[in-house]
């Protein structure tokens, strides 16, 4: 059957469990075994993101994902700066990560941000959402495609920035804003710290 993942993200073999093993199911006997490392994620569950940390080699026990650690670093990873919170359409409710860079939006998984149920939306690159962790900056920005992003009802024609709480509609989906980083926070400036 293959890897599935639960409401509480954890992920797990269907073929070997009826029910994910990690949030503790009553009489539900997983044995220890061996992690193994699997190649690059292609696909993901509808609507997640794909942080640069899955696309990388993961190890894998029956529990938690986990990346793979080179020289005693995490290899690859980019934490969370922001979400996006499907607040209408297909997918009302569902959060979606965005990370540092260039983060595409479109229904395929290859985008960052997936909206796989809303076939209103370009399946490759409808519009990209930008963080600029040196300006601290998010920006709203087409994409590769001629679907139509608005901003707060209005239609974005060139990269414009984003304030928190600010709504964007694509396709039937519409998306609230929230941002981690910014102003009074960045990744940059807790790794000084520590």
């Amino acid at each position: 059957m293959g890897m599935i993942q639960c409401n509480q993200r954890h992920f797990y073999d269907a073929g070997r469990h009826s029910s994910c093993p990690i949030c503790g199911v009553d009489g539900l006997d997983v044995g220890p075994t061996k992690p193994k490392v699997v190649p690059r994620v292609e696909k993901e569950e509808v609507g997640d993101t794909i942080p640069k940390d899955r696309q990388m080699g993961v190890a894998i026990v029956d529990g938690p994902t986990v990346p793979v650690h080179r020289n005693g670093e995490q290899a690859g990873f980019s934490p969370v700066v922001g979400w996006l919170v499907c607040a209408v359409g297909p997918d009302r409710g569902r959060d979606y990560r965005i990370r540092e860079g260039q983060n595409f939006i479109g229904r395929m998984p290859k985008n960052q941000i997936c909206l796989a149920n809303d076939q209103t939306i370009s399946s490759d690159r409808h519009a990209r959402l930008i963080y600029d962790p040196t300006d601290r900056e998010f920006l709203i920005a087409a994409g590769e495609s001629t679907g139509l992003i608005y901003l707060n009802g209005k239609r974005v024609l060139a990269p414009t920035a984003l304030k928190p709480h600010d709504r964007l509609k694509l396709g039937s989906t519409e998306l609230i804003f929230v941002p981690f980083c910014g102003e009074n926070f960045t990744w940059e400036q807790e790794s000084d710290i520590a």
